[in-house]
């Protein structure tokens, strides 16, 4: 199912169909419009994960037996849990 433009042009988004699905997944999931994906400049099958403009985590993208699967890694730092 690839009915939405694409978040991110580029050879991770334009080779795995669906993955232009999985910002709207994640923004529905955890309740947040403002998560984007934006492509890292260092490895084809990374995302970076952010809302607004702070980054939060990465995406990455893994093919097993043919499977298709996204590994979404958040770091929290004690100095973020401090209001």
């Amino acid at each position: 199912m690839m009915g939405f433009a694409l978040v991110w042009e580029n050879y991770f988004a334009k080779m795995v169909p669906g993955t232009d699905l999985v910002e709207g997944y994640l923004r529905r999931r955890l309740g947040n419009g403002e998560i984007r994906l934006k492509q890292s400049n260092n490895d084809e099958n990374m995302a970076e994960v952010l809302i607004g403009d702070e980054f939060v985590g990465t995406l990455y993208q893994d093919t097993d037996e043919g499977e298709i699967s996204f590994d979404f890694n958040m770091s929290i730092i004690k100095e973020d849990l401090v209001g």
